[in-house]
């Protein structure tokens, strides 16, 4: 966001502000609030495609070359407060941008335009005046920004002593660094538009206007990762999919396939749960399984000895036999998650 006092300052006091204002309201000290927490929270963007550019032509063709809005100059973009979205606009497709201006206290009255549908609008920071009209697009303050961002989550560190998915707001002090695994299959290759996410971070409703997905063809097949499932106590993989235990227990099985989204949530299943548990072993799966694990052992056994009934030294080679594959699978599972 720019600089709420003056955007052409590259005085970064008012950074030093908010974190000792987040700070002294966290020790419940009492707190002297910047006047500036009222004003409009706004980015700054760069008009770098011509679709960012177009609200404007109408009005550019009427105006002095100098005047006119050009193309890779600056426009201030609005973030819209929850609930703030104009009487009948698309909430999915909604970035509202206006001419620079370095004042901040001029931001609300400016002329406001819908990127997508052109519109134009006007805005406010006064919630109880969007209640009474509610063709206003309400934008958010610098102070709620600041207030999100105190309990935003951390997505790269954990509290110590809270489990992975605690509650991110119970965690405080320093963070340690959360373990991280990538699935092969959930990676996706994306185009460099993608990088316009970054550019305006919180401004993009549809993630789709500026990712283009690349299938690869050599992803990892979800087959790799059925033996991780086996190690994972079935409750915590309902608690974290959300999948029903049938759905859970074919799928382990390897009865049947899931859907490329149900696919999705069994990885970060696991990715939860081995960030904060010891890397499984065939021990663990015939612990959360014994009668599974027992009959595998016992039609190895047969394979092998191919009579009955079955002798116990054909037993425990099987169980060896059984055991091997099984750490073998679990490792080599492990190791398509990169960490």
């Amino acid at each position: 966001m720019l600089n709420p006092t003056n955007i052409d300052s590259d005085d970064r006091e008012w950074i030093a502000q908010s974190w000792e204002t987040i700070a002294r309201e966290h020790l419940r000290l009492s707190t002297e609030k910047p006047a500036w927490l009222a004003r409009a929270a706004i980015t700054q963007l760069s008009i770098s495609t011509p679709y960012i550019r177009r609200p404007f032509e109408t009005d550019d063709d009427h105006l002095p070359y100098r005047e006119r809005i050009k193309p890779f100059n600056f426009l201030l973009a609005a973030h819209i407060a929850p609930g703030g979205f104009p009487l009948r606009a698309d909430k999915s497709r909604f970035l509202l941008v206006a001419g620079y201006q370095r004042d901040p206290r001029r931001w609300v009255k400016l002329r406001w335009r819908d990127v997508h549908s052109k519109d134009v609008y006007r805005a406010t920071t006064d919630r109880q005046r969007r209640v009474y009209d509610p063709s206003l697009a309400l934008i958010e303050t610098y102070e709620a920004a600041l207030r999100e961002f105190r309990l935003h989550p951390e997505a790269k560190s954990l509290c110590d002593g809270l489990p992975v998915d605690e509650d991110h707001r119970n965690s405080t002090g320093v963070l340690t660094r959360r373990a991280a695994f990538i699935p092969r299959g959930l990676i996706e290759n994306i185009s460099k538009e993608s990088n316009e996410l970054q550019q305006t971070p919180g401004l993009t409703q549809d993630e789709g206007e500026v990712v283009q997905v690349y299938r690869d063809r050599s992803d990892v097949p979800f087959d790799r990762y059925r033996v991780l499932l086996r190690a994972i106590p079935k409750r915590d993989l309902v608690s974290l999919t959300g999948l029903g235990e049938r759905t859970i227990e074919m799928t382990r099985r390897g009865r049947s396939t899931p859907t490329r989204e149900n696919q999705k949530r069994l990885l970060r299943a696991i990715i939860t749960y081995l960030s904060c548990h010891p890397a499984p072993r065939f021990e663990t799966v015939e612990q959360l399984d014994p009668l599974g694990i027992a009959d595998e052992i016992r039609a190895r056994a047969l394979v092998v000895d191919r009579q009955l009934p079955v002798t116990e030294a054909a037993l425990e080679k099987a169980r060896v036999a059984v055991a091997t594959w099984y750490e073998e699978a679990l490792i080599a599972a492990i190791g398509t998650l990169s960490p």
